[in-house]
């Protein structure tokens, strides 16, 4: 049943019997936030009820909210999601503006009923594997769609999965608020052009706010921070704030249930949350393929937990959350053994926190590089050609030390350390490379004509 508000009408609120487009008749007030409002509305055409997402600018302007910034969310969240045709994912049938109330942008969307999977996690806790695992095989098939249309949701969390009850009688996940995705250009998209960070920083993937990268691999992050939400009762990452929250990814200090990291699940788990995105599973098609091998009956139900508060999204410059972050470490997931755990068994950080620095280089004669060194004291770059590890002649590689950093060409993304670059004229080489590595600051050299050599990156922690 869906519930519609009596709360007293201000003016800004579209009054029952309102007619939107000679078509959508509002019935009441679903809902309203710092955006505006959802109403429940009777489409005339199609004989069917609809939600109508309206974003109210005057609202937004008077209480010194970024109105352009919400404008660009708002239409990208009805273009994206009237693209996509898959019911794990909220539909949008209709766009337009409200002439008489200060063209304020509305969507026709399909009505939902029922919660949020916040909403379910703070009435009934954890949930048993029999029943969020096929739900979440289908969602994933949904994601995966949109991954391959090469989109990003980009802010997944139990607020935004929304379980509703089909005719049928079975339960449905469906995505929604697409208000910050991304359209990927490539195989790799970065925030060079805005250098914004936006998002909840229970479920923020390391990568993308150590480095603005987004890729599907952050979805996959956040969809496996869920699952384990789901089956444990409580979040993955927890914090007071959200810098605390958001040096818990950086540190490893990931949570769960130690009877989920030791059944079946645990390895699927635990690849979903590397922080390699390299590494994990790099789409939700991925991500669901794992989960479909295994068998939901062998995972344990666990108690349930009180849920923590989710803390409200963060928008702050990339660079202003890097100051803000600070120190941080590396870290790789390592769970304790079951006999050995406790009930919550935090994943394993190696390594110690280490301040970014600047880290400088370039590559060149042997005693070029030992003056940098001494003089510096900043940089190590060793070339090795050995005939067991050199790389073919048409090719560089590229390593770190510490290794795992994200290596750049050009500015663009080439991959994690270590890596091998295909020279396609080996007598025009020209290669500019930044190395970026958590706790470091960037690495940068140049590579001019030479091939077939082994280059490696000590970055020098201050």
């Amino acid at each position: 049943m869906v519930e519609v508000s009596g709360e007293t009408r201000d003016k800004n609120e579209l009054a029952p019997g309102f007619v939107i487009n000679e078509r959508y008749a509002i019935r009441g007030t679903l809902g309203h936030g710092g955006f505006g409002r959802v109403y429940l509305a009777h489409d005339n055409e199609m004989e069917r009820e609809v939600a109508i997402k309206v974003l109210e600018v005057g609202w937004l302007a008077s209480n010194a909210q970024p109105v352009d910034t919400m404008l660009v969310r708002f239409r990208r969240e009805a273009m994206i999601a009237g693209k996509i045709r898959h019911h794990a994912v909220v539909e949008v049938y209709d766009v337009g503006v409200l002439k008489q109330y200060d063209d304020n942008p509305y969507m026709i969307m399909e009505l939902l009923e029922g919660k949020d999977l916040e909403k379910l996690l703070e009435e009934s806790g954890a949930v048993a594997a029999q029943r969020i695992l096929p739900l979440f095989y289908d969602v994933l098939d949904g994601l995966a769609q949109v991954h391959a249309m090469g989109i990003v949701h980009k802010d997944l969390k139990p607020a935004n999965l929304f379980l509703s009850t089909g005719a049928n009688g079975h339960e449905r996940l469906k995505i929604v608020d697409f208000g910050v995705a991304r359209i990927l250009e490539g195989a790799t998209t970065r925030l060079t052009k805005t250098g914004q960070v936006l998002g909840t920083p229970q479920y923020m993937a390391p990568e993308y706010f150590e480095l603005g990268d987004v890729t599907p691999a952050v979805d996959v992050y956040q969809m496996g921070l869920i699952l384990v939400e789901m089956l444990g009762g409580k979040p993955v990452v927890s914090g007071e704030t959200p810098r605390k929250c958001l040096l818990n990814h950086v540190q490893g200090l990931l949570t769960a249930p130690a009877g989920l990291l030791a059944s079946p699940l645990g390895p699927v788990i635990q690849r979903a949350l590397l922080k390699d995105p390299a590494k994990r599973y790099q789409d939700a098609a991925e991500f669901a393929a794992a989960l479909r091998q295994v068998e939901p009956t062998q995972v344990a139900t666990f108690m349930s937990q009180k849920r923590h508060l989710t803390l409200a999204p963060v928008h702050m410059p990339l660079t202003e959350l890097r100051h803000v972050l600070g120190s941080g470490a590396q870290f790789t997931f390592q769970p304790e053994q079951p006999a050995a755990a406790p009930a919550s068994t935090a994943f394993v950080v190696s390594g110690k926190p280490i301040p970014r620095i600047l880290v400088i280089g370039a590559l060149a004669a042997t005693a070029a590089m030992a003056m940098l060194i001494v003089t510096v004291g900043i940089a190590l770059l060793v070339l090795s050609s050995s005939s067991d590890s050199s790389p073919d002649q048409r090719s560089v590689r590229i390593d770190t030390i510490p290794s795992g950093a994200v290596i750049f060409n050009d500015s663009k993304r080439v991959g994690t350390a270590p890596v091998t670059i295909p020279i396609e004229d080996y007598r025009e080489v020209r290669l500019k490379i930044s190395a970026r590595h958590r706790g470091y600051q960037e690495g940068v050299l140049e590579i001019r004509g030479r091939t077939g050599v082994n280059v490696e990156i000590k970055l020098v922690a201050e």
